[in-house]
């Protein structure tokens, strides 16, 4: 590495590799927030459901009404990181999309902005440049660097944070217990990303010394320990979903389900078909991966370097099998996101291994292919609409018609509603900043005060209104001769006054 320092200040402070380090920072933000324009622009910017969650937290939490701690309706999730930033999004701009979406991207910066910096203690500048920008331009994250999810983005954070706090002193005074604390939440965001980290918890504080160590897993495990007493204690919001999603873990689907992974095409448990921008894109990474692994082997058992690259090899390996382990066979594809983290690690020990002076020219034809292609993929998901079936207009922002909608039904004095569509039904209780309140068909969900508030009214009027996307008429077509339906535009429908008797035929519950 080169280490000639271009000038220094009056206090000695090495200001040119300062310098640089700020303005390769400054392009790697101007990449990841080019790539992502055409999700700006696009009439598909509309938080999903889980997102919805998350606002409303954020909202409640202006509002006085709830800290927040976990995600609604969990005892795992850790959101408080994700709930604050979003509240200050609010502050901002509304109840919009973009008060979820900007807040969590500035999350990812931060957080790439910690792996910059420990490529750069491991490799220098220019490849810290290089694996960052690799990482930024993988597909998956192009969704996922701006979703409020209870706990993804604050896990990558804190685990790019700590891969580089442990590489520094940090036995001298108490901040290896502070990274400890940190390593207690991790497990909080997502036990997924513990996982995978808990190996390096000992391997990289190995130099601390046994008894520091001990001290710091107790911290470990008293965080843990605490925030999980914390979650079982928030009855009051506690509920668990029953919905789940399996994926095929068979050896003729895997293949394919980590590459819809890579690309980013998915929602919840489901996929869509991926364009060409983003098919190259991660065919490309897929080689690259392969190619990485490759290495890693090599240096294993050729060389026999049993250190860093065996450690984070295992930890790709798991992580990469993860479905084979997975409780019940559920298993979604958000949950190889810790996967990525692991990878771009092991390409950076590996590449440390590698005493090949042509290597940054190699990889850096490899990197603006990669990244090139990461843009197209950025037109391709953009074109990705989770909500087509509720927004049936599209000549509209969606937002809007959301708004417009919200507008038509105070309008009508009316607050309690019941909501055939689940997806609609978030939407409806984010954008309605509580001045509109709707529940699916369960007599339990995720903010049960909200739902045992609509559940009163019901009990206490023994009727009540139920709103439904056009796609989701036919259900009720067999009955309209009994109904009293009000459409409201060309694309929603307002069922007025319905009894117990309808609502049990179609499967809406009011009991325990």
């Amino acid at each position: 590495m080169n280490k000639t320092v271009l000038f220094k200040n009056s206090s000695g402070i090495a200001t040119g590799k300062t310098s640089q380090t700020v303005l390769l920072l400054l392009v790697i933000f101007a990449y990841v927030i080019l790539i992502r324009m055409p999700q700006f622009l696009s009439n598909n910017l509309l938080p999903d459901q889980d997102e919805c969650v998350i606002g409303m937290m954020a909202n409640h939490f202006l509002k006085g009404q709830h800290f927040p701690v976990f995600f609604y309706g969990q005892h795992y999730g850790f959101s408080t990181i994700e709930v604050l930033l979003v509240a200050s999004g609010i502050k901002l701009f509304g109840l919009t999309a973009l008060a979820i979406k900007l807040p969590m991207l500035l999350l990812y910066l931060l957080a790439i902005t910690f792996l910059f910096l420990w490529i750069k203690n491991n490799l220098g500048l220019l490849m810290a440049f290089l694996i960052t920008l690799v990482f930024c331009a993988e597909p998956t994250w192009l969704l996922w660097a701006m979703k409020a999810r209870g706990g993804y983005l604050s896990a990558l954070l804190i685990g790019f944070y700590l891969l580089y706090s442990w590489q520094k002193n940090t036995s001298k005074k108490y901040y290896y217990l502070c990274n400890a604390f940190l390593m207690g939440l991790l497990y909080h965001f997502h036990s997924l990303w513990f996982l995978a980290f808990a190996p390096l918890f000992f391997y990289y504080q190995k130099q601390l010394g046994i008894k520091k160590l001990l001290y710091a897993t107790a911290v470990v495990g008293a965080t843990m320990l605490v925030f999980y007493m914390l979650a079982q204690n928030s009855t009051a919001l506690w509920y668990k979903p029953t919905t789940q999603f399996h994926l095929p873990v068979d050896a003729g689907t895997w293949y394919k389900n980590f590459m819809l992974f890579l690309s980013g095409h998915f929602y919840f448990g489901y996929a869509y078909n991926l364009k060409y921008g983003t098919l190259v894109a991660i065919k490309l990474l897929f080689a690259l991966h392969l190619i990485i692994i490759a290495i890693s082997l090599y240096l294993l058992f050729k060389k026999k370097l049993f250190s860093e690259v065996l450690l984070w090899l295992f930890i790709v390996l798991m992580l990469f099998f993860l479905p084979l382990f997975a409780f019940k066979g559920v298993f979604h594809f958000r949950y190889w996101l810790p996967f990525s983290v692991a990878f771009i690690a092991l390409t950076v020990v590996v590449i440390k291994e590698i005493n090949w002076p042509q290597l940054k020219y190699v990889f850096s034809i490899v990197v603006i292919v990669i990244a090139f292609f990461g843009y197209r993929a950025g037109n391709d998901i953009a074109k990705m609409d989770i909500y087509s079936d509720y927004f049936l207009k599209q000549k509209n922002e969606k937002e809007q018609q959301l708004l417009n909608l919200i507008a038509d039904l105070k309008t009508a004095d009316k607050k309690y509603f019941l909501c055939n569509d689940i997806a609609l039904m978030w939407l409806l209780n984010y954008y309605g900043d509580d001045k509109v309140l709707t529940r699916w068909r369960i007599s339990k969900d995720r903010h049960n005060s909200q739902v045992q508030e609509i559940n009163n009214y019901y009990l206490k009027n023994k009727k009540i209104d139920l709103l439904g996307a056009k796609f989701s008429f036919k259900e009720w077509l067999p009955d309209t001769a009994n109904l009293k339906v009000e459409w409201i535009g060309d694309d929603y429908y307002l069922i007025e006054n319905i009894d117990a008797v309808m609502l049990d035929k179609h499967g809406y519950s009011f009991g325990d």
